[in-house]
């Protein structure tokens, strides 16, 4: 889970995306709520690519909601 993670945007389909930096408030099955100095920004997480904790992270690897992602025992 991705929750009340600082991200930065690196990578999207939307120039104009690449570059937001916040605090990850929601994650849906497709998308990415950021809490950025502009705003709540919406992020596709198809063809996207995030910063997260220091490790770059694709957006394809997020797809699912975050319960259906969890493996292990």
């Amino acid at each position: 889970m991705m929750l009340q993670r600082r991200a930065t945007v690196t990578g999207a389909p939307n120039i104009d995306l690449v570059g937001l930096n916040g605090t990850v408030l929601q994650e849906t099955r497709n998308m990415l709520v950021l809490e950025t100095a502009k705003g709540n920004k919406m992020i596709p997480k198809r063809g996207s690519t995030l910063l997260v904790d220091g490790a770059y992270v694709a957006g394809d690897e997020l797809r699912g909601r975050p319960y259906e992602r969890v493996t292990g025992p």
